[in-house]
């Protein structure tokens, strides 16, 4: 777990943590819940509608094109339940915090 390891190698302490704010819902952004909701207390998860999504990355391999699944691999039940979590689900830009700015949806204006 990167992001324990990473807190524990700079001196944060992790269970002090009581809002975290996640831009997307790829694993590589939300793997680390777990380790900052732990212990289960009631700490505020602020994200997008969609971070519970299902999303998939199409990668060309020696086999042939494979699909891999990329999202966040914790249900929001789990979350919610086993870890206390409180989700806060924002799809328009807002003031989260005092002078702390949440960036809302950002359209997609690609085909990709």
């Amino acid at each position: 777990m990167s992001l324990a390891n990473n807190a524990q190698v700079l001196g944060i302490n992790l269970t002090q943590v009581k809002r975290v704010i996640l831009s997307h819902g790829h694993y590589d952004h939300t793997g680390g819940l777990p380790a900052v909701l732990y212990p289960p207390r009631e700490v505020e998860v602020n994200a997008h509608p969609d971070i519970f999504s299902k999303k998939y990355a199409e990668l060309e391999t020696r086999a042939g094109k494979q699909r891999i699944f990329i999202g966040i691999k914790y249900s929001q039940d789990y979350l919610e339940g086993a870890l206390q979590a409180r989700f806060n689900l924002i799809r328009e830009f807002s003031e989260i915090a005092a002078g702390i700015l949440f960036s809302g949806e950002v359209p997609r204006e690609t085909d990709f």
